[in-house]
Protein backbone atom coordinates (compact mmCIF):
# COMPACT_ATOMS: atom_id res chain seq x y z
CA UNK A 1 0.00 0.00 0.00
CA UNK A 2 1.29 3.39 -0.97
CA UNK A 3 3.00 5.33 1.69
CA UNK A 4 3.26 9.40 1.65
CA UNK A 5 5.88 11.68 3.31
CA UNK A 6 5.45 14.91 3.30
CA UNK A 7 8.76 17.64 3.49
CA UNK A 8 8.67 21.06 3.83
CA UNK A 9 10.88 23.18 1.67
CA UNK A 10 10.55 21.53 -1.73
CA UNK A 11 10.02 24.75 -3.88
CA UNK A 12 11.58 23.66 -7.15
CA UNK A 13 12.27 20.80 -9.69
CA UNK A 14 15.67 20.55 -8.18
CA UNK A 15 14.40 20.10 -4.91
CA UNK A 16 12.49 16.95 -6.52
CA UNK A 17 15.88 15.50 -8.32
CA UNK A 18 17.77 15.97 -4.61
CA UNK A 19 14.75 14.19 -2.61
CA UNK A 20 14.75 11.64 -5.39
CA UNK A 21 18.24 11.14 -5.48
CA UNK A 22 18.28 10.89 -1.43
CA UNK A 23 15.99 8.25 -1.33
CA UNK A 24 17.74 6.29 -4.35
CA UNK A 25 21.08 6.79 -1.48
CA UNK A 26 19.40 4.39 0.81
CA UNK A 27 18.18 1.96 -2.02
CA UNK A 28 14.90 3.15 -1.63
CA UNK A 29 12.79 4.00 -5.00
CA UNK A 30 9.46 6.49 -4.75
CA UNK A 31 6.72 5.36 -6.45
CA UNK A 32 6.38 9.44 -7.18
CA UNK A 33 8.01 12.60 -5.57
CA UNK A 34 5.87 15.62 -6.16
CA UNK A 35 6.68 19.01 -4.38
CA UNK A 36 6.20 18.48 -0.54
CA UNK A 37 5.72 14.57 -0.63
CA UNK A 38 7.15 11.69 -1.64
CA UNK A 39 5.18 8.47 -2.10
CA UNK A 40 7.25 5.04 -1.05
CA UNK A 41 5.61 1.24 -1.98
CA UNK A 42 5.96 1.20 1.86
CA UNK A 43 6.62 2.94 4.75
CA UNK A 44 10.11 3.34 6.18
CA UNK A 45 11.38 1.13 8.93
CA UNK A 46 12.00 2.61 12.66
CA UNK A 47 15.86 2.53 11.69
CA UNK A 48 15.54 4.15 8.20
CA UNK A 49 13.15 7.66 9.57
CA UNK A 50 15.99 9.01 11.66
CA UNK A 51 18.66 8.87 8.98
CA UNK A 52 16.02 9.71 5.83
CA UNK A 53 15.54 12.81 8.10
CA UNK A 54 18.76 13.72 9.14
CA UNK A 55 20.08 13.71 5.32
CA UNK A 56 16.83 15.52 4.51
CA UNK A 57 18.06 18.11 6.75
CA UNK A 58 21.16 18.70 5.45
CA UNK A 59 19.79 20.21 1.96
CA UNK A 60 17.63 22.10 4.38
CA UNK A 61 13.98 19.64 3.97
CA UNK A 62 12.31 18.44 6.72
CA UNK A 63 10.22 15.71 7.40
CA UNK A 64 6.23 17.13 8.57
CA UNK A 65 4.27 15.04 10.85
CA UNK A 66 1.67 17.48 11.54
CA UNK A 67 -1.93 17.27 9.61
CA UNK A 68 -2.23 20.72 9.18
CA UNK A 69 1.39 21.59 8.54
CA UNK A 70 0.82 19.08 5.69
CA UNK A 71 -2.41 20.48 4.03
CA UNK A 72 -0.49 23.91 4.27
CA UNK A 73 2.28 22.22 2.21
CA UNK A 74 -0.23 20.98 -0.13
CA UNK A 75 -1.28 24.68 -0.32
CA UNK A 76 2.02 26.11 -1.15
CA UNK A 77 2.69 23.09 -3.79
CA UNK A 78 -0.44 23.81 -5.52
CA UNK A 79 0.32 27.60 -5.80
CA UNK A 80 3.86 26.94 -6.64
CA UNK A 81 2.92 24.45 -9.65
CA UNK A 82 0.07 26.73 -10.73
CA UNK A 83 2.64 29.45 -11.39
CA UNK A 84 5.24 27.63 -13.51
CA UNK A 85 2.49 25.84 -15.44
CA UNK A 86 2.55 29.70 -17.22
CA UNK A 87 -1.18 28.54 -18.07
CA UNK A 88 -3.04 31.38 -16.36
CA UNK A 89 -6.76 31.64 -16.76
CA UNK A 90 -8.05 35.03 -15.77
CA UNK A 91 -10.95 33.91 -15.07
CA UNK A 92 -9.76 31.15 -12.31
CA UNK A 93 -10.87 31.92 -8.89
CA UNK A 94 -7.65 30.81 -6.61
CA UNK A 95 -10.28 29.96 -3.84
CA UNK A 96 -12.13 27.72 -5.95
CA UNK A 97 -9.36 25.95 -7.43
CA UNK A 98 -7.48 25.61 -3.66
CA UNK A 99 -10.74 24.26 -2.60
CA UNK A 100 -11.58 21.75 -5.69
CA UNK A 101 -7.93 20.29 -5.73
CA UNK A 102 -7.88 19.46 -2.00
CA UNK A 103 -11.45 19.02 -1.33
CA UNK A 104 -12.32 21.49 1.63
CA UNK A 105 -13.87 24.13 1.82
CA UNK A 106 -11.86 27.60 0.95
CA UNK A 107 -13.06 29.41 4.42
CA UNK A 108 -11.26 26.43 6.43
CA UNK A 109 -7.96 26.35 3.76
CA UNK A 110 -7.25 30.06 4.48
CA UNK A 111 -7.90 30.53 8.49
CA UNK A 112 -5.26 27.32 8.66
CA UNK A 113 -3.22 28.59 6.26
CA UNK A 114 -2.88 32.14 7.64
CA UNK A 115 -2.83 30.85 11.36
CA UNK A 116 0.19 28.46 10.41
CA UNK A 117 2.09 31.04 7.98
CA UNK A 118 1.08 34.35 9.32
CA UNK A 119 -0.23 35.76 6.20
CA UNK A 120 -2.64 35.20 3.55
CA UNK A 121 -2.89 32.60 0.67
CA UNK A 122 -3.43 35.33 -2.01
CA UNK A 123 -0.21 36.97 -0.19
CA UNK A 124 1.45 34.26 -0.58
CA UNK A 125 0.70 33.88 -4.36
CA UNK A 126 1.12 37.48 -5.01
CA UNK A 127 4.92 36.82 -3.48
CA UNK A 128 5.57 33.79 -4.93
CA UNK A 129 3.70 35.49 -8.50
CA UNK A 130 6.30 38.40 -7.66
CA UNK A 131 9.58 35.80 -7.00
CA UNK A 132 9.28 34.24 -10.16
CA UNK A 133 8.73 37.39 -12.54
CA UNK A 134 11.99 38.57 -11.23
CA UNK A 135 13.15 35.08 -12.36
CA UNK A 136 11.78 35.41 -15.99
CA UNK A 137 13.24 39.09 -15.91
CA UNK A 138 16.76 37.65 -14.69
CA UNK A 139 16.49 35.00 -18.02
CA UNK A 140 15.75 38.01 -20.53
CA UNK A 141 14.30 35.91 -22.71
CA UNK A 142 10.60 37.62 -22.34
CA UNK A 143 9.15 40.95 -22.47
CA UNK A 144 7.43 42.05 -19.50
CA UNK A 145 3.97 41.85 -21.70
CA UNK A 146 5.32 38.51 -22.01
CA UNK A 147 5.46 37.94 -18.31
CA UNK A 148 2.50 39.65 -17.50
CA UNK A 149 0.73 37.40 -19.87
CA UNK A 150 2.45 34.29 -18.13
CA UNK A 151 1.56 35.16 -14.54
CA UNK A 152 -2.06 35.54 -15.42
CA UNK A 153 -2.10 39.83 -15.14
CA UNK A 154 -4.65 41.62 -16.63
CA UNK A 155 -1.92 44.16 -18.11
CA UNK A 156 1.41 45.11 -17.71
CA UNK A 157 0.55 48.26 -15.59
CA UNK A 158 -0.92 45.59 -13.43
CA UNK A 159 2.18 43.78 -13.03
CA UNK A 160 4.30 46.77 -12.83
CA UNK A 161 1.66 47.94 -10.15
CA UNK A 162 2.13 44.83 -7.67
CA UNK A 163 5.77 44.37 -8.41
CA UNK A 164 6.82 47.88 -7.33
CA UNK A 165 4.09 47.94 -4.06
CA UNK A 166 6.12 44.41 -3.26
CA UNK A 167 9.98 44.89 -3.86
CA UNK A 168 9.34 49.09 -3.64
CA UNK A 169 10.95 49.46 -7.37
CA UNK A 170 9.56 49.06 -10.58
CA UNK A 171 10.45 45.41 -13.01
CA UNK A 172 12.81 47.57 -15.08
CA UNK A 173 14.65 49.21 -11.97
CA UNK A 174 15.09 45.67 -11.37
CA UNK A 175 16.45 44.70 -14.61
CA UNK A 176 18.95 47.94 -14.75
CA UNK A 177 19.77 47.07 -10.91
CA UNK A 178 20.87 43.38 -12.18
CA UNK A 179 22.50 44.79 -15.37
CA UNK A 180 25.25 46.70 -13.17
CA UNK A 181 26.05 43.53 -11.40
Amino acid sequence: MPYSIFIKGMVCNRCKTEVTQLFKDFNIVPVDVQLGEVVLEQELTKEEVPLIEKHLEQFGFKVIYDNQAKVTTKIKTLLIELIESGTFDLKLKLSGYISEKLDYEYHYLSGLFSEMEGTTIEKYFIQLKIERVKELIDEGENELVEIAHKLGYSSQAHLTNQFKNITGITPSHYKSLNKKE
